[in-house]
């Protein structure tokens, strides 16, 4: 906060971040909803021939799939725009969103525990804040549908871990997970060898040519500030007060 008593601006390229989270997102609710965790272990066990192999898996599809989205933030907004380029039903859990809202999104909205429930893919984009420390745990995983996949993009401390690894454990849901609690994961934790879980180095964030694009914003905005126009990425004080 001193920097803004003495006067100075600060601008942050959290919103192009957002981009590359939002294409992982919408990448693995794909290949969740796909049902490519049951095919793969499927495939792998029988070496199935292709006549035998389809038939298995009726509810699989990302057509008519039900969609859950825990929160509603910069990232959501982008992984539902892109959603509702596809047959699904999405349904939306925040206390930020109305009912006029969620027409215009083109979504649900619906509880946490009926997105557990019935949503075949629950994508997690909550921001991590004491508040919402451990906000998903035992009893939620428990009412996943068989065969329903979770995917954390958002931090590792939303979840209860343990709770989360128990249920999988009992191999009947799904995850993907990409942020851990804590980060970097543990060596000796078992999420490194579960055959229902996908696991990555918070790999969903910038990476590689993807962070020409925060150069480019901060390059940008520091053109703008210059020619005294509006800095796109600009963080003001009652903004940063809010932020997680």
């Amino acid at each position: 906060m001193q920097a803004y008593e003495r006067g100075v601006r600060i601008s942050s390229q959290t919103q192009l971040n957002a981009e590359p989270v939002a294409e992982y997102s919408l990448a693995m609710i794909i290949l969740a909803a796909k049902g490519i965790f049951a095919s793969r272990r499927r495939y792998l066990e029988n070496r199935a021939k292709e006549e035998t192999f389809w038939g298995n898996f009726p509810d699989v599809g990302l057509y008519g799939a039900r969609i859950g989205i825990i929160g509603l933030s910069r990232i959501s907004r982008r992984v539902i725009d892109r959603l509702n380029a596809f047959h699904v039903d999405i349904k939306v859990s925040s206390h930020h969103l109305n009912e006029a809202q969620a027409r215009e999104l083109g979504v649900t909205a619906a509880s946490i525990e009926n997105i557990m429930r019935t949503c075949d893919v629950i994508s997690l984009h909550t921001a991590s804040t004491p508040q919402t420390y451990h906000m998903l745990g035992a009893e939620d995983f428990a009412k996943m549908k068989d065969g329903a996949t979770f995917i954390n993009t958002a931090r590792g401390a939303i979840c209860d871990q343990d709770a989360l690894i128990a249920e999988l454990q009992r191999d009947r849901i799904n995850a993907i997970i990409d942020v851990t609690d804590p980060e970097v994961n543990v060596p000796d934790s078992p999420l490194w060898n579960l055959p229902n879980v996908v696991l990555t180095p918070h790999a969903a964030g910038s990476m590689g040519k993807e962070l020409h694009r925060l150069g480019d914003g901060a390059v940008d905005d520091l053109a703008h500030y210059i020619a005294g126009s509006k800095v796109s990425g600009e963080i003001l004080v009652d903004q940063y007060a809010g932020r997680a």
